[in-house]
């Protein structure tokens, strides 16, 4: 199951924050899972250049003229992608859709080390009765010969329903547990593309998307099982950042 909870709502911005609640032999576990930040109008946006690097994108006034930026971050709050696009209301539906913009293999791909490395995507969100639909197409692109080819294109479905009858309180719990913790660390690394005068380079990871998930994910964790309080952890997480950041 999948909660989302708006984590800020205020002019010009919407952060949604994404919680994944899977019970296995009558436990529960509460997996953070990735957060889309929403700007109206923007000036810039955080999109992937290539392996491991990601960079702020000047976009222009008539480009950002009634536009809304969507960037997309991974589990651990590392970049992922950013687009820019614009919501249509027609014939009693309300879409946005993304210009092209490249993102990091998913891990179900990147686990199997396919001859493709990167995506060229398009993204549309459409609003539902009970939700949203988000669809996705994705040209697989690597090298060959020397030339960038398509070896594979995929068209992604992903449908959101509204559902409670699940442990909502038990993502909500992991929330009010950890929250002051993930501000913190996504204040790290809007400090970390500060540094690097609008560029950020982090290794990517085919099973975690980014080396930095299992320390942040992992003092999360802690943090949600009462083993260590906020602070110290927070300090460990910007440590972590800082050195994985300066490595390229």
């Amino acid at each position: 199951y999948e909660s989302v909870r708006v984590i800020a709502d205020e002019p010009g911005l919407i952060v949604l924050q994404h919680l994944l609640v899977a019970e296995h032999e009558g436990r529960t576990f509460i997996i953070k899972h990735w957060r889309q930040d929403w700007t109206y109008q923007p000036r810039q946006v955080l999109v992937y250049e290539q392996l491991n690097t990601w960079a702020l994108a000047s976009v222009s006034s008539a480009e950002r003229r009634g536009a809304w930026g969507q960037t997309v971050w991974q589990t651990d709050d590392s970049p992922r992608y950013g687009g820019v696009g614009r919501w249509m209301h027609e014939n009693g539906r309300s879409v946005w859709v993304s210009g092209a913009s490249l993102r990091p293999l998913a891990r179900r791909d990147a686990i199997r080390q396919p001859p493709y490395n990167r995506y060229a995507c398009i993204n549309r969100h459409a609003i539902t009765p009970t939700g949203w639909v988000h669809e996705q197409d994705n040209d697989k692109l690597g090298e060959r010969d020397g030339r960038t080819v398509t070896f594979v294109h995929e068209d992604g479905f992903n449908t959101y329903n509204h559902f409670n009858e699940y442990p909502v309180a038990a993502a909500d719990a992991y929330w009010s547990a950890t929250q002051a913790y993930w501000a913190g660390v996504r204040a790290a690394w809007d400090a970390a593309v500060v540094r690097g005068r609008g560029r950020i380079w982090v290794e990517e990871e085919a099973q975690n998307g980014a080396v930095t998930g299992p320390v942040l994910m992992g003092l999360a964790d802690q943090i949600h099982a009462g083993e260590i309080e906020t602070a110290p952890a927070l300090a460990q997480a910007q440590a972590e950042i800082q050195r994985a950041t300066s490595a390229g």
